[in-house]
């Protein structure tokens, strides 16, 4: 086999591998439980992550291990950047509404007079466990086969070149490597 073929074959090779990437659109659900969600994302992923939570009267924060730790409210959004990306419950705080009944006594001319009055009361309790569910929406949008795809269509261009300089060479000198 001639080597000028098999350098201009692997050239044209490389060069659709640098180009080509999958667009499919992906979509992918977690729900969040008492351990955390570990997320690994390749460099040459690009998408979204969303984090919301499905309760009334309920508050969620959760702890974002990425490029830093952070306490984030939900929801949250953000584009899905590479890395490790480490979810976990952080606090609850559910509020609800307490009614309380204040009687009171007056001293009227007529007599005395009790009345009745209900007074709601707002109460937060907050826990460190997180008991509403938790969603963790990840979209990933495209897929790039490399990482750097300048740097592989450029070997892919350099192959391909010489492997035509060579095929040429070969084919007109009788010339063969």
């Amino acid at each position: 086999m001639k080597i000028g073929t098999l350098l201009l074959a692997l050239g044209i090779a490389i060069l659709a591998l640098g180009s080509v990437s999958i667009n499919a659109h992906v979509k992918y659900t977690l729900t969040l439980g008492p351990h955390p969600v570990n997320l690994d994302v390749p460099p040459t992923a690009s998408g979204f992550i969303s984090i919301s939570e499905n309760a009334t009267n309920t508050t969620v924060y959760v702890l974002i291990n990425h490029d830093g730790s952070r306490v984030v409210k939900l929801p949250y959004s953000s584009p899905l950047t590479p890395g490790n990306w480490s979810i976990e419950g952080y606090k609850e705080i559910i509020v609800t509404v307490a009614k309380e009944v204040i009687t009171q006594n007056e001293t009227l001319k007529c007599g005395n007079v009790t009345t009745q009055k209900v007074v709601n009361h707002l109460v937060q309790n907050v826990s460190s466990n997180v008991t509403s569910p938790v969603y963790i929406h990840v979209e990933v949008d495209r897929m790039d086969l490399v990482q750097d795809p300048a740097v592989v269509e450029g070997v892919g261009g350099i192959l391909t070149a010489l492997g035509l300089i060579l095929v040429i060479l070969e084919t007109r000198l009788n010339f063969s490597i």
